[in-house]
C-alpha cells in the first residue's frame, strides 16, 4: 500500500494545516482513541484541528472537553445528523449535482447549521497559518484567428469533467460547443475536435442506442480522424455495444471494436499511471500520464496503447487506445497535466486547417 495521491500526501505537498473530520455516530470515549491513532500514525500529518460529524448538539460540550483534555489539538465544531441534507449514491458514487433539484436548499441548510455549530474563528485562524499558494497562469489564447471548435458531450449520460480542464482548453483558444448524445440527432456543425467525457451511459443505454443518426456520425468522424478524447463513458459510447443496467445489450457507435459488459465488482478502480507504447494524440512513446478509473463495466477490447500500473503495486497491464487522432479508454485524464491540453488543441487546429 502507498500514500501516493492521498489526502495526506496532498496536505504535505502544500504544507497546509489539516482539520480531521471524525464520524461520531454511536461513539463516545472511542472518539479520542481514533483521533490519537491518526496523530501517532504519521508524525508529519500536521493535524491541527478536528470536526465532529453526526454528533448530537447536547453531547458536543462534553465531547469537546474530553478530546481537548486528552489530545493536543482544538475541536472546531460539530454537525448533527441531518437526514434531509444527505447526498445519495449509486454504483459510481454520489448522484451528480445536476440531478438534485433541491441542491441549493440542502447546501443552504448545511451552511446555516455550520454557522451555528462550527467554531469559524478557530477554523479561520488555522487557515491563516497556511503558506501562500501561487497557481501557474493559464496559457493565453493565441491572438487573432478563428477559435477551434470542440464538441463537448454534456447531458444526463455524460457529465464527468474537470471544470479547470475545460477552462484550460478555452484559454488555449478552443470554443467548447455542448451537445447531447441523448437528445441531439447531429453533432454541432464545423467542429475541429470532440470531447466525450465520463458519466452514466449504462443508465441510458437504450435511449443512446436509438439515436442512430448521431451514433453513425460519431462512427464516421472518429474513424475519419477527427481529434477525439473519449474517457470512460465516452469510450463505452464508441464501442460496438453496451450492456445497460437492465441487463440488455444495446448497439453503440461502433467506432471501436469491443463490447462493454457489467462485472460483479469494481474492475477498474483508483489511481494509476499510463505509459504510452507509441506516439499519439496526447503524448509520445514512453511518456507517462496520471489517470483515474472507477467502473463496474469492462470491455472485451480495452485496448493496448498504454502500459498501466498502480502506485506502489507490482505488475502492470495494457489498456487504452491511442492513435494520432484519438485517445479512448477507461482512464480519466486531467488535461491540465503537462502538455495534454496544448497538444489536443494543436491537433484540433491542424484539423481546422485541413477542413478549410
Amino acid at each position: 500500500m502507498t500514500t501516493e495521491a492521498s489526502g495526506y500526501e496532498l496536505a504535505g505537498s502544500l504544507g497546509v494545516p489539516v482539520v480531521l473530520v471524525i464520524d461520531c455516530k454511536g461513539a463516545a470515549a472511542s472518539v479520542p482513541a481514533q483521533i490519537r491513532g491518526f496523530l501517532c500514525h504519521r508524525a508529519d500529518s500536521n493535524i491541527r484541528g478536528v470536526l465532529l460529524n453526526r454528533l448530537p448538539g447536547r453531547l458536543y460540550p462534553g465531547m469537546k472537553a474530553l478530546i481537548e483534555r486528552e489530545l493536543p489539538l482544538r475541536v472546531c465544531g460539530y454537525l448533527p445528523e441531518l437526514p434531509e441534507c444527505s447526498f445519495e449514491s449509486r454504483h459510481l458514487g454520489l448522484i451528480p449535482a445536476q440531478e438534485l433539484h433541491d441542491l441549493g436548499a440542502r447546501l443552504e441548510r448545511l451552511a446555516q447549521q455550520a454557522a451555528r455549530s462550527f467554531e469559524l474563528e478557530a477554523l479561520l485562524a488555522l487557515a491563516k497559518g497556511a503558506p501562500a499558494l501561487e497557481a501557474p497562469a493559464l496559457a493565453a489564447a493565441p491572438s487573432g484567428g478563428v477559435p477551434v471548435q470542440i464538441a463537448l458531450a454534456r447531458d444526463e449520460a455524460f457529465c464527468f469533467y474537470y471544470e479547470e480542464a475545460l477552462q484550460r482548453l478555452q484559454g488555449l483558444g478552443a470554443r467548447l460547443v455542448p451537445f447531447s448524445p441523448l437528445h441531439d440527432e447531429r453533432l454541432p456543425d464545423h467542429i475541429d475536435g470532440l470531447l466525450l467525457g465520463g458519466g452514466y451511459p449504462e443508465l441510458y443505454a437504450h435511449e443512446l442506442s436509438e439515436n442512430r443518426p448521431l451514433l453513425g456520425q460519431l462512427r464516421a468522424l472518429v474513424r475519419g480522424g477527427l481529434p477525439t478524447i473519449a474517457e470512460c463513458g465516452g469510450f463505452m459510447l464508441l464501442q460496438e455495444s453496451l450492456e445497460g443496467t437492465d441487463g440488455n445489450r444495446y448497439p453503440m457507435a461502433g467506432a471501436l471494436p469491443g463490447e462493454c459488459r457489467r462485472q460483479q465488482r469494481l474492475c477498474r478502480f483508483g489511481y494509476a499511471r499510463y505509459t504510452a507504447l507509441s506516439d499519439g494524440l496526447l503524448c509520445g512513446r514512453g511518456e507517462s500520464l496520471p489517470i483515474h478509473s472507477f467502473h463496474y463495466w469492462d470491455s472485451t477490447a480495452p485496448g493496448d496503447g498504454f502500459l498501466a500500473q498502480k502506485p506502489g503495486r507490482d505488475g502492470s497491464w495494457r489498456e487504452g487506445v491511442m492513435t494520432g487522432s484519438l485517445y479512448a479508454g477507461f482512464g480519466h485524464l486531467h488535461l491540465c497535466h503537462g502538455e495534454l491540453a496544448k497538444r489536443f488543441v494543436a491537433r484540433c487546429r491542424g484539423a481546422q486547417k485541413e477542413r478549410r
